[in-house]
Formats: C-alpha cells, sequence, structure tokens
C-alpha cells in the first residue's frame, strides 16, 4: 500500500499572530483600568480600617477619663499629654525626628488603645518619602478637637482662641452637639506639604485651608467620626486636589471657585466645627 504524505501545519500565519496580539492587547485595555480601581478601592478599605481604629480609641480614652475628650497635638503644646508627641515628633520634608521615629507615637496617650501598633498612624496613600525615608504619621486631629489645655488656658473662653476662630473649642464629650457626634470629623491624613504637627488647623469663615487635608486616593479624603464611623468623602472641586510633591510646602488653600460658598468648603464647615450662634447642619 502506497502512503501519502500528509503536510501538516508548522504554526500560526503572520495574520493569525497579529489577531492574537490584538485581541490580548483589547483584553489588557479592559482589565488594567478595574484592576487600578480595585487597587484603590483596597487602599480606601484599608484607610478606613485605620481612621476607625483612632477613633474607637479616642471613644475608649474618653471612657477612661471622665468624658474628657483625648487631647490634640499642636506642635507647641503637651508633649506625651497627648495622642501623638507632636514636640518630639514633630513631621516634615526635611530629615526631622518625627518622620521615621516610633517614640512619639508609642510613648503617648493614644498608644495602649492601638496595642502600640504604629502601623495604624499610616495612610496607604501617603506614598512620597521625606528626605530621611518614610513617615510613620500620616493622620492629624481636628484642630478644635481635644482642646482641654488649651481651654483651660484662655481666660475668655473657647471662641476666643486664636488659631480657629470663631469655632468653639470640644473638651468633654458633652460639647460635641453642633454638629452631632456622626457629623464631627475627629481624624483624616494630611496634605504632606502642611504636616509638622498632628493638629490640623481649621478656619470656617474665611474660605481657606490653612492646614489641607490630603486626597490622595480618587479625589476624595477618608475621616473618622467622633461617633466611632470613618466614610471616604469624594470632594466635588479640584480646590483640594493638589499633588504631593517632595519638598513642596502649602498653605492656606483657597476654596475655589465659589470661596465661603464652594460646596466642598460648605461640607468642610458643616462638619468641621460649630462657629457661636451656628445651627447645627447649616
Amino acid at each position: 500500500m502506497v502512503m501519502k504524505k500528509i503536510a501538516g501545519r508548522k504554526g500560526f500565519t503572520l495574520i493569525e499572530l497579529l489577531v492574537v496580539i490584538a485581541i490580548i492587547a483589547i483584553l489588557a485595555g479592559l482589565l488594567l483600568p478595574a484592576l487600578a480601581k480595585a487597587k484603590i478601592k483596597a487602599k480606601i478599605t484599608k484607610e478606613i480600617s485605620n481612621l476607625k481604629q483612632l477613633t474607637v480609641g479616642q471613644l475608649m480614652y474618653k471612657d477612661d477619663y471622665s468624658d474628657y475628650l483625648l487631647p490634640n497635638s499642636p506642635i507647641g503644646g503637651n508633649g506625651g499629654r497627648a495622642w501623638v508627641d507632636s514636640v518630639a515628633g514633630q513631621e516634615g520634608w526635611s530629615a526631622v525626628n518625627g518622620n521615621t521615629n516610633p517614640a512619639p507615637l508609642i510613648n503617648a496617650l493614644l498608644a495602649p488603645y492601638m496595642a502600640n501598633q504604629i502601623n495604624v498612624y499610616k495612610s496607604p496613600g501617603d506614598v512620597v518619602p521625606s528626605a530621611n525615608g518614610d513617615r510613620l504619621r500620616s493622620y492629624s486631629m481636628n484642630g478644635v478637637f481635644g482642646m482641654v489645655y488649651y481651654y483651660q488656658n484662655t481666660s475668655s473662653g473657647p471662641a476666643s482662641y486664636n488659631y480657629s476662630p470663631p469655632c468653639l473649642l470640644y473638651v468633654k464629650a458633652s460639647d460635641v452637639t453642633c454638629p452631632g457626634p456622626s457629623d464631627l470629623w475627629v481624624f483624616c491624613p494630611e496634605h504632606p506639604g502642611s504636616m509638622n504637627d498632628a493638629f490640623l488647623q481649621v478656619q470656617t469663615h474665611t474660605g481657606l485651608w490653612p492646614d489641607v487635608p490630603a486626597a490622595y486616593l480618587n479625589d476624595g479624603t477618608t475621616f473618622a467620626f467622633f461617633d466611632g464611623h470613618a466614610a471616604f468623602h469624594k470632594w466635588q472641586t479640584p480646590a483640594l486636589l493638589i499633588p504631593v510633591q517632595f519638598n513642596v510646602d502649602i498653605a492656606n488653600i483657597a476654596a475655589t471657585p465659589g470661596g465661603i460658598n464652594n460646596p466642598d468648603f460648605v461640607w468642610w464647615r458643616m462638619h468641621t466645627c460649630c462657629n457661636p450662634g451656628q445651627v447645627p447642619g447649616t
């Protein structure tokens, strides 16, 4: 019997290879944005977890200390007698101690409620290092919250405190009525360009952010509120969408467009403090 040799295929043609490559490119184009969104969502979830732990810790402190709020920490403040030590733990772009030294965190008042775990103080969106390395702390406290030391030292009362006029100061849990516990934010990530102490200075009557909340992730900021919950808030205007650049400081950022009527500043005013005579929620 005579066998006929059947010629077999040796590989793909050029056209077939180009078609396969095109299909792979299309699939990659579809999948990569979805993967990027999933990565950002995971970071926001981590941010919410960190901030929720911090705010639950401040509630535990309040319960242990006769309803007094966890003390705030301005740079000229009270060292280890605050939620973190901003005296020894000042941060910045230069090679300052607080950027990389854990002691100002673990020797301060909030640390025992965090089981001395310092990773909860770091935002997953804070990725531009300082001159001596990655910062250990990315979060700051609302500049009118936990102001027990400053209230006691202000003879004419909390409304005259000069960093945040005309905001009222919060010293005890019973002060948190305007806005209420679910609306008053306590912690948020601060933009590295304005980061120095652990105190985010606020104003609600100027249309300015003296210190600047960080909008690292998905054009928004995650806030921890006094009642113990944390939530992501997406900004509506570009005012706070400021890129992080090494060694670039920022301060007194204007709420544009619109000034005090800018929708982001309106949200900020409603959730940051209570002005004397202010109707809650306005």
